[in-house]
């Protein structure tokens, strides 16, 4: 290519000076009789060149005569030029070192245009013959070329279609596992439920077989209702006053009495059980209440009773226990022989606090009324008379009456007014106490359950 961008532009050159010549100039040639050599070698190798077969300097006259000698020089084919022309021209004319423009040129300046014509086209045409197959190559290859791109445009749309329905099909998988994981936590929610549910079913179901056995509990506890009432009154009113052995021969010849009277009752009645809840329990236990059987049931007297407690306590865990049982009603510890016990009476009784009163050995007469319950009802307030004076009476005063006199003997009038409560250590009780105690630290984990 680069060879022929060089020898291009001579041909362009020769061409422009042959279109140069005139016809005044082409008549000196033909007035020549007997042209010099340059010239005719010039003259038949451009009718050689041109095809045309010339023999003599007439024929040249007759060629050069043509009205259409140059331009058919200007539009000539290099491409038609053969190898055969060119070998003759190569042979007869280039290879003669007086064939170039100089030497022509002096002899005709219409010959020397046609010689450099001659030469750039014998050139031209050799190139052209070398460059044909690399042209036909490349032209093959531009077509090549063509059908490829085109054939990639067409891979390029292709896979341009390709990524967006790949982006589509994405999008699509994005949203499959959106509602796939949707679906999991829905199936993980309606799963929970059923689990829920199938609990709720199982509790229903073991609350039904405890709502039919509380029924028939229920049933069993109402037929049984009057004879557990009687044994829980009798044991509320008279079992305090008794200790642990006696109680039980008590309660023995009352159940006797129940039945020869046909009256029914729970022969496994547990007074711990029936009158007080596991609460109270622990609530009293937390108050330092002992927790043998004699104590529990000291305690539910005095939670129950209807008439004043007094109090049998030579150990003095009564005494610590109501203490503590009873320390948010800020009760007052105070006996008969102390000179504010009048004023502490009647603050207990306007405030509705709780009162202990101790050594009650020689009962104060001043208590009659409120053993006694000698209320009256002045224009709505309750009052009580307290050594000639009415007392404002609060419903939640409450009073317990203590003394650590085992022995000590009461009179008919005051036992039929007041409730004992024995808290007297016997053998038994205190073996129950030594027990608990000893399970306390040998077996805490046994102790804390129960």
């Amino acid at each position: 290519e680069s060879e022929l961008a060089e020898a291009k532009p001579a041909l362009e050159a020769a061409q422009k000076a042959v279109s140069n010549i005139n016809k005044k100039q082409l008549n000196e040639i033909k007035a020549l009789k007997t042209p010099p050599k340059p010239i005719v070698s010039t003259m038949h190798a451009v009718a050689a060149l041109m095809g045309k077969k010339i023999k003599d300097w007439k024929g040249i006259l007759t060629l050069i005569s043509g009205k259409d000698f140059v331009p058919q020089i200007l539009k000539f084919d290099t491409n038609a030029v053969t190898q055969k022309t060119r070998d003759i021209i190569q042979k007869k004319y280039l290879s003669d070192p007086e064939f170039n423009f100089e030497r022509v040129n002096k002899a005709s300046v219409v010959a020397g245009p046609l010689v450099l014509w001659v030469i750039s086209q014998v050139k031209f045409a050799h190139l052209l013959d070398s460059v044909e197959p690399m042209t036909k190559e490349i032209n093959a290859l531009k077509k090549t070329l063509s059908a490829k791109q085109k054939q990639s445009k067409e891979l390029s749309d292709t896979v341009a279609t390709l990524e967006k329905k790949i982006e589509e099909y994405k999008a699509e998988y994005q949203r499959m596992v959106q509602k796939i994981t949707e679906l999991k936590n829905a199936m993980a929610l309606v799963e929970e439920s059923m689990s829920r549910a199938k609990k709720l079913l199982m509790d229903l179901s073991e609350e039904n077989s405890r709502w039919q056995s509380e029924t028939e509990s229920f049933q069993k506890q109402l037929s049984t209702l009057d004879g557990d009432c009687l044994l829980a009154a009798g044991f509320l009113t008279y079992i305090g006053f008794y200790n642990i052995t006696f109680r039980a021969i008590l309660i023995s010849k009352w159940k006797e009495i129940l039945q020869e009277n046909n009256l029914p009752f729970n022969e496994n009645l547990e007074f711990m059980v029936y009158l007080s809840s596991p609460s109270e329990r622990i609530e009293w236990k937390a108050a330092h209440l002992p927790e043998d059987d004699l104590c529990v049931e000291n305690a539910i007297i005095l939670k129950r009773f209807n008439r004043y407690p007094l109090v049998i306590d030579p150990s003095g865990q009564a005494t610590s226990f109501l203490m503590a049982q009873y320390k948010s009603r800020k009760i007052v510890r105070t006996s008969f022989l102390d000179s504010a016990f009048i004023k502490n009476l009647e603050s207990g009784l306007r405030f509705g606090n709780a009162m202990l009163i101790e050594d009650v050995e020689n009962m104060d007469p001043i208590l009659n009324p409120v053993l006694n319950k000698e209320y009256q009802t002045v224009g709505g307030r309750k009052l009580v008379k307290l050594a000639n004076k009415d007392i404002d009476f609060s419903p939640t005063f409450t009073m317990f009456l203590l003394t650590r006199d085992p022995l000590s003997a009461f009179t008919p009038d005051l036992c039929s007014r007041v409730t004992f409560v024995n808290f007297s250590v016997t053998p038994s009780s205190l073996q129950s106490q030594c027990l608990n105690k000893i399970l306390k630290v040998e077996a805490p984990d046994l102790e804390k359950k129960r």
